[in-house]
């Protein structure tokens, strides 16, 4: 299109000359269009029936325990449980699954890049990235596991809302509105504290 429109060329068919790379760009974008419709359908009903399935095998699971188990854990965390671990689970689903597919992709194209560039830094970086990975891998399960911990305690937190206002006519016979307003402001720091550091594992 440029060599084109050069000052020596006699020609002032514009549109014309724009016809077919435009056409060509608009497939483009109209493929990338369906391609992406068809991504984030898929996925959102992947995730919707995961979530589905996964609440409906828990609520069996706790409603098969025994008594003894409903006497050591209360209603509120096993309600978070329920709700809240399996929307956290439904929302990671979608972004591992979507980030796993775009980090895939763009992983095999810079290999093929790289290699067609230099084959010995692809070796060199064949033997830098599984030592990045294995050190990753290590902090991942670390990160997990505060990340666990911080779940566990917003659970906590909440059971303790839970049981003060489920008994408020106690608590109020008792003049205990202090005591627990403490310790549930306790529950929260804790859980501040937790979420405070699995932040900066992260970062």
């Amino acid at each position: 299109i440029i060599a084109a429109f050069e000052p020596g060329r006699q020609t002032h068919d514009y549109l014309g000359e724009l016809v077919r790379p435009g056409t060509r760009l608009l497939g483009i974008y109209l493929l990338q269009s369906v391609f992406t419709f068809s991504y984030i359908s898929l996925l959102s009903v992947v995730g919707e029936r995961c979530a589905v399935r996964l609440r409906t095998r828990l609520f069996q699971c706790l409603i098969e325990q025994n008594i003894v188990f409903f006497d050591t854990h209360r209603t509120g965390e096993l309600v978070n449980r329920l709700s809240g671990d399996v929307q956290d689970f439904k929302s990671s689903f979608k972004l591992v699954i979507s980030q796993g597919l775009r980090g895939i992709t763009q992983t095999v194209g810079c290999i093929i890049s790289l290699f067609i560039l230099s084959p010995q830094m692809t070796a060199m970086v064949g033997v830098i990235v599984p030592v990045m990975i294995i050190i990753g891998t290590f902090i991942g399960i670390r990160l997990r596991y505060w990340s666990r911990e911080a779940q566990g305690q917003v659970a906590m937190s909440t059971a303790v809302a839970d049981e003060a206002l489920g008994n408020i006519r106690t608590v109020r016979a008792f003049a205990m509105e202090d005591k627990e307003l403490s310790l549930y402001q306790h529950q929260l720091e804790k859980s501040c504290w937790l979420n405070q550091r699995l932040g900066l594992g992260i970062a």
